[in-house]
Formats: structure tokens, sequence, C-alpha cells
């Protein structure tokens, strides 16, 4: 559990009178936030270790991110308190960051980009030569590759596959994490190949100055002058729009979101029982990978949980017709390009 030494007006507020509270209001400060200035400070000792002497700066913001031309890192707000982390977990189920480890992957990962920004690593010929051009346009959606040796495996979601920038970030937090063994681990694949050609460009960078010193800061929170309401309004409508583009099924012939009779099973259970036969038997009739067959798998079953869908069939008949359903659900899922990842 994180904790705070410093006290705030609206800790004591109930969370239907925090929502109407404005971001720029809650007086956030990453001084008053332990945890992340050890965090930051454990990145510094890891920058240190590799002897380079840049450090990128902080602030707060809604999101994590490190813009162009900013050699810094934004840090999401709700982040800095447990009472918000609370609220943004109730609102939105899912925290990126909350656990240490992956707060400090995340910190790896941003400050990939923030060397880019600070040295203009982007226009190097090696970096170029490794993972390509940076101005190349982001995909709306990308077809990520599990098993591809080509890119090291940092974030979720095989992010490094989804733009030469990502690429770099993911090599460089690699590269940087303490006792990651990655000549080992990556031996013999082009991603070994990257992250070499990541630790010369690093040497390079050991005997520079960073070109770009400016500390400017993009959305900083106190400049937010939406409620904690708004706030999560937006972003529910931006994930929802994005939840449209990833996964889409047509439920209704086996799935109902009423509870027909006492016996009832809930949808995801009765997948969950049978996901490996199922996902062996789909992969078999439409051809596709199994890895790809599993990740519409896992979507259907978080659909089926969120909307609290039941079986409308008996539990001895489920698997026959779940079979038939999910083959014909494969389908339509891959010829629409829903498998791809959504930016």
């Amino acid at each position: 559990m994180v904790k705070t030494d410093d006290t705030f007006w609206w800790e004591n507020l109930s969370d239907s009178e925090l929502l109407s509270v404005r971001l720029c209001d809650l007086e956030l400060s990453i001084d008053k936030a332990p945890h992340v200035l050890m965090a930051l400070n454990r990145l510094n000792r890891e920058l240190e270790h590799k002897k380079i002497s840049f450090r990128p700066y902080a602030w707060i913001s809604d999101e994590w991110f490190s813009p162009d031309s900013m050699p810094g890192i934004a840090i999401p707000f709700y982040l800095l308190h447990p009472k918000l982390i609370r609220l943004e977990k109730s609102y939105m189920g899912n925290i990126e960051g909350l656990k240490p480890e992956h707060f400090i992957k995340l910190l790896r990962h941003e400050t990939g980009h923030a060397i880019e920004s600070a040295y203009h690593t982007r226009k190097h010929p090696l970096r170029i030569e490794l993972f390509g051009r940076s101005d190349i346009p982001y995909p709306s959606k990308y077809t990520a590759k599990k098993y591809s040796k080509n890119y090291v495996k940092h974030l979720e979601e095989n992010y490094a596959q989804s733009h030469p920038d990502e690429d770099f970030a993911e090599t460089f937090a690699v590269w940087l994490a303490p006792g990651s063994n990655w000549k080992d681990q990556y031996a013999g694949t082009k991603a070994l190949d990257k992250l070499l050609g990541m630790d010369s460009l690093m040497k390079e960078i050991q005997l520079q100055r960073p070109i770009l010193t400016n500390q400017r800061r993009l959305e900083p929170i106190e400049k937010d002058k939406r409620t904690l309401r708004e706030y999560f309004m937006a972003k529910k409508k931006r994930l929802l729009a994005k939840s449209l583009l990833s996964s889409k099924f047509n439920l209704n012939k086996l799935f109902t979101p009423v509870k027909e009779h006492p016996r009832s099973l809930e949808a995801h259970n009765i997948l969950r029982r049978h996901k490996k036969e199922l996902i062996e038997a789909v992969a078999q009739k439409t051809n596709q990978y199994h890895y790809n067959i599993e990740r519409m798998f896992n979507h259907l079953v978080k659909d089926c949980k969120q909307n609290k869908l039941h079986l409308k069939v008996r539990a001895s008949e489920a698997k026959v017709k779940l079979e038939k359903e999910l083959v014909r659900n494969a389908k339509t899922y891959f010829e629409k390009g829903h498998h791809r990842i959504v930016m």
C-alpha cells in the first residue's frame, strides 16, 4: 500500500464529494510522495551505474508519457495518493504502475523516450539502422507477433513492436535494468543486435552533454481545470472507443445478461473450464496461430465477465456449441482486424 506523510484538505471527503474537486486543486506534489521519490532515486542510481550523467525531470499529469522535445517524464496524478488510487481503480479497474516493479519498468521506458529528446538520438545513423525512422506515423493498431525474436519484451502487449520509438524505449529499458542478463536472454536474435547497438549508443552519450536541457512540462496537473468526474468521463469515453476497435463478438445465440434459472452458468467460468480444448479446436478450424486464438479467447472471457453474461444452453451441450460459435466469431474477428492491438 502506498503511504504518504503529508495530509491534504480533500482526504476526508467522500468519493462523491471528491469527484467535484478540480485536478488543479488537489495540490499534489512529487515531494509529498515518498514512494515516487524512491522510484526516481532508484532510476537515477541505475543511470549512474551505467555511467550516464543525464537525469530526466518529472512532473505530474493525467497519464504516463514523455513528449518529443521534453527530456522528462509525466507521472499520473492518481499514483501519488492512496485515496486517488482507490478511486481510479474503482472507476477504471486497471492502474498502470501501481506495483513498485511495474512503476520502475514504466520509468525506464519513459526514460528511453526522454534520452532520445535530450541527445537527439532519433537522427543517429545507428539508431535509424537498428530501429527505423522516428517520423513514421504511429499506427492506430498493430498486430503483435508474440514469439518474434526481433524485439525485446519489457512492457505488456509486445509494445516494442508498435513503432520504432517504442522499440527504442523498450530496448533501452531492458538494457538499463540491473541484472537483466540480456546478452544471454537474447543470444542469437535480432533483439540482441539492437541491445548491443544500444550499448554502443549509450557509450557515446557517456562522453556528451545533453543537447536539450529544458524542463518544460506538457499538461501539468496544476493547470488542469477538469474535475475528477470530468476526467473519468473523458477517460472512459476514450477507452470505450479503443475497446470497440479492438474486440467485438456476437454472443446472442449462447449468452444472455439475464440469469434465466438458478443453475445458470456464468459464461466466463464455462469458457475458462474448456479453454485448452476450445483454443485447440478453433485454431485447427480457422488455420490461425494458437496465440492469436488465445488472445481472442481472453478478450471474449473479459467481455463475458464485464457484462455478467450467463450461458443459455445446458452445461452438457456447452462445449460443442461454444466451439461452433467461437469458430464463427473467430472468422469475423480476424477478417475485421480485431486481433490487432489498439494504440
